[in-house]
């Protein structure tokens, strides 16, 4: 009984042109790899940047949501500084929301009389200290 040796064809890997080819397609996905994570990389630092100065003039100066410049607020603060009569003198315990609640005019949503009482005091968030006097609107 006579067996037949089976042997392949010649296989591109054995060849000159098959690792020609092979060498190509790595630097190929190698060159795609870096451009597409050099893209990846730009939009990602884009992103913070833009984040990071959200809110802001350009200058690192916070300027609200809705306004058209720091001055603009500050001017419209002083305006409703100017028509308010009431101060109140932060207690032990005094929290913002407390405050508006007791002084809101009737029908005025609390959380609204808060952010006026904020803009009034030019205050960035709702921490107060023990004597601070606040004007409300």
């Amino acid at each position: 009984m006579q067996y037949a040796v089976y042997q392949p064809a010649v296989s591109r890997s054995n060849t000159s042109e098959g690792r020609h080819t092979s060498k190509f397609i790595r630097r190929k996905f190698l060159f795609r790899f870096t451009i597409m994570f050099a893209i990846i990389l730009t939009v990602v630092t884009i992103g913070a940047i833009v984040q990071a100065n959200a809110g802001t003039d350009g200058k690192g100066t916070y300027v609200p949501e809705g306004s058209a410049s720091a001055a603009t607020n500050l001017m419209q603060s002083q305006a409703l500084v100017s028509t308010t009569d009431q101060t109140v003198i932060v207690e032990q315990g005094d929290t913002l929301w407390d405050i508006a609640q007791e002084h809101a005019p009737k029908g005025m949503d609390v959380r609204s009389y808060i952010e006026r009482i904020k803009r009034v005091n030019q205050l960035n968030g709702s921490s107060l200290k023990v004597g601070q006097q606040l004007l409300l609107p």
